[in-house]
């Protein structure tokens, strides 16, 4: 019974039927797992799909600060819209990954890295952030 939602009014069959599809990843992988909570700083990749966008919205609903990464300025203005607190391209990931970094801050650069790869499929993105991980283990060691 714990797993059954009730349809709100004005939901078709056919619409509630589609919800589980990416909002139930994302509702898994934030609210079920405990993953996010208030306070904390969220970096989303592919925040535009149907899973990214679950994870925006969840993670706001619980309070964290969101970083949503989107391939496009139209996908960002809609982010920004769903209530993203800094949009930005896989370029703008890349940079906050290098600006912890530089200043010292492995652990925060590192977090950051290791929060994406948690909510991040199987992309170029995801092989990305691995690589660039393993860049900064190497570093640090």
């Amino acid at each position: 019974e714990h797993q059954l939602i009730r349809m709100p009014e004005g939901v078709t069959f056919e619409q509630a039927a589609s919800l589980p599809v990416a909002y139930g990843t994302a509702h898994r992988m934030i609210v079920t797992h405990d993953t996010i909570r208030k306070g904390d700083k969220v970096l989303i990749l592919g925040a535009s799909g149907g899973v990214g966008t679950g994870c925006v919205l969840l993670s706001k609903l619980r309070g964290a600060e969101v970083i949503a990464c989107a391939s496009s300025a139209d996908k960002i203005n809609r982010l920004k819209a769903l209530g993203a607190d800094h949009p930005d391209t896989a370029t703008g990931l890349n940079n906050l990954a290098e600006l912890y970094h530089s200043q010292g801050k492995y652990a925060e650069a590192e977090s950051h890295l290791r929060k994406a790869l948690r909510l991040t499929e199987v992309t170029p993105e995801r092989s990305f952030l691995e690589k660039k991980l393993r860049e900064f283990e190497e570093q640090a060691s």
